[in-house]
C-alpha cells in the first residue's frame, strides 16, 4: 500500500471517529423534557388513540388491562432530576377499576417510588385528575404524603424512572384514557408532543 494511500486511510478513519463521537455525544446529552413511549405485559395494550379525549387535541393515550395478569403503560423517559411543578395527569375509566391504578410512579436507583393517583375513581368514562401522592420502598412508606413530601423523600436522590402504570388485582379487567401528563417542563396529551427534547 503506497504512503498516500495510507494517509486517505488513517484521515479518513479519524474522520469518521469524529463524526460518531459527535453524534453519540449528541444523543447521550441530557434530556430537558420528559417524552413517551408505550409498554405492556400479558394481553395489555397501549397506545395513542382519538376515541376519548380530556382536552380538545382529540387525542389521549389508551391502556387496555383485560384481566388481572396484564399491564400496560406509558414510559416518560424522565430527566434525573426531580420536576419543581407537581406532575399530574388525568384518567378516564371504564370497566371494573382497580384501587390505586392507574397511577403515574416516579422512581429513584435506590428504590425510592412515589405514585400519584385518583383516590375515588369512576368507571363511567369520566375524567379525573389524579389527586393523591403515596411514598413506598427505600424511602419508607407515606399514605397522602403530598407532593411536598415527594419532593422531602428525593432529596439527594436522582430520578431513574417514570411511568404511568395501569394493572389490576380483578379478575374482569378495565379500559383506562390517560390525557395531559404533566411532567416537569413538558405537557404530553398528543403524538406531536412526544419529541425528544
Amino acid at each position: 500500500m503506497s504512503s498516500s494511500t495510507t494517509r486517505r486511510l488513517v484521515v479518513g478513519s479519524v474522520a469518521s471517529l469524529a463524526v460518531v463521537a459527535a453524534a453519540a455525544s449528541a444523543f447521550a446529552a441530557p434530556r430537558t423534557s420528559a417524552h413517551t413511549s408505550f409498554f405492556s405485559g400479558g394481553a395489555g395494550s397501549a397506545g395513542w388513540v382519538t376515541t376519548q379525549a380530556e382536552d380538545g387535541d382529540g387525542f389521549s393515550a389508551q391502556l387496555n388491562v383485560p384481566d388481572s395478569s396484564s399491564y400496560a403503560g406509558i414510559d416518560l423517559h424522565p430527566a434525573a432530576a426531580l420536576p419543581s411543578s407537581e406532575p399530574s395527569f388525568w384518567v378516564a375509566q371504564t370497566g371494573t377499576v382497580s384501587g390505586g391504578s392507574p397511577r403515574l410512579v416516579i422512581a429513584s436507583a435506590d428504590g425510592c417510588y412515589a405514585t400519584e393517583y385518583v383516590v375515588d375513581q369512576a368507571s363511567d368514562g369520566s375524567w379525573q385528575q389524579a389527586n393523591q401522592w403515596d411514598l413506598a420502598g427505600s424511602c419508607g412508606y407515606a399514605y397522602n404524603a403530598g407532593y411536598t413530601g415527594v419532593e422531602t423523600a428525593f432529596a439527594g436522590r436522582a430520578v431513574s424512572d417514570a411511568y404511568v402504570v395501569d394493572d389490576t388485582y380483578q379478575s374482569a379487567g378495565h379500559t383506562s384514557w390517560i390525557d395531559n401528563i404533566s411532567y416537569g417542563d413538558a405537557t404530553l396529551s398528543k403524538p406531536s408532543d412526544n419529541a425528544r427534547h
